[in-house]
C-alpha cells in the first residue's frame, strides 16, 4: 500500500471525525459566548442595563428561534477543515451582528451573507468583514431600495410624489447608499449659486462595483 496515500485516507477519516455533533456543540458554544457578551453590557448603570439586557435577551432569543434551523443548516455543510475558518471566525461575527443588530430584518441579509460565503469557499476575511459592516451600517429599508435601484428583482424602483413626506425618506436613503458608495447619481448644475443639484430621474442612478458585490454577497 502507498503510505503517502496510506496517510491521506487516514487525516480524511480524522477530518470527517469532527462530525455535525461537534460542529453543533462549536455553534453552541459561540451562541453561549454571545449571550454572556449581553450579560456584561450596562454594568455601569445598574437599572438600565438590567433592561437593556432583558430586551436583548429576549430579542435574541426570538431571532434564534426562528432561525435556529437555518443557522444549523449552515454549519452542518461547512467542510470540516475550513470549520474554524467559516464556523468559527466568520460564524462568531455573523451571531454577534445577529444579537446586536436593532432590526429583525437584518437577519435575514446576515444570513445570506453567511451562507454565500460558505457555499462559495470565500475566504477573504477583511472582505467578508466589510460586507457584513455594510449591512450593519444599513437600515433594512436601504437594503432594499438598493435592491430596488439594481433592478435585480424584476421590479422597477418606487418613484415617489415630488414634496411628499415619501420623496424626503427616500432622497435621504439615497444619498445614504451614494455616501457608501453603492451607487452613483448624475449631477446637474442648478440653484441660484450654479451649484450642483440631484438628478431625480432614476433612470440615470447606476449601481458601483461594490454596490454589484454586495448585492451578489447577500444574493440578489
Amino acid at each position: 500500500m502507498d503510505n503517502l496515500g496510506f496517510l491521506e485516507r487516514i487525516l480524511k477519516f480524522h477530518v470527517e471525525i469532527v462530525s455535525l455533533g461537534d460542529k453543533m456543540k462549536n455553534l453552541d458554544e459561540i451562541i453561549k459566548s454571545s449571550k454572556d457578551d449581553i450579560e456584561n453590557v450596562g454594568d455601569f448603570l445598574p437599572y438600565i442595563g438590567s433592561l437593556f439586557r432583558a430586551f436583548k435577551m429576549k430579542q435574541f432569543n426570538k431571532r434564534l428561534a426562528k432561525n435556529e434551523n437555518r443557522i444549523k443548516g449552515i454549519y452542518s455543510v461547512i467542510p470540516s477543515e475550513s470549520f474554524e475558518y467559516f464556523g468559527i471566525k466568520i460564524g462568531t461575527s455573523v451571531i454577534q451582528n445577529i444579537l446586536l443588530d436593532d432590526e429583525d430584518e437584518k437577519t435575514e441579509y446576515l444570513l445570506l451573507g453567511f451562507e454565500n460565503t460558505v457555499r462559495n469557499g470565500f475566504t477573504d476575511y477583511d472582505v467578508t468583514l466589510l460586507y457584513f459592516d455594510l449591512i450593519c451600517e444599513l437600515r433594512s429599508a436601504d437594503l432594499k431600495r438598493l435592491v430596488d435601484l439594481s433592478h435585480r428583482n424584476g421590479q422597477a424602483p418606487l418613484v415617489p410624489i415630488e414634496d411628499s413626506s415619501e420623496q424626503t425618506f427616500l432622497s435621504y436613503i439615497d444619498r445614504k447608499l451614494e455616501n457608501k458608495n453603492l451607487i452613483l447619481r448624475e449631477r446637474t448644475w442648478g440653484g441660484l449659486g450654479g451649484e450642483y443639484v440631484e438628478n431625480t430621474d432614476l433612470s440615470t442612478v447606476k449601481i458601483t462595483d461594490l454596490g454589484n458585490k454586495l448585492l451578489d454577497f447577500i444574493s440578489y
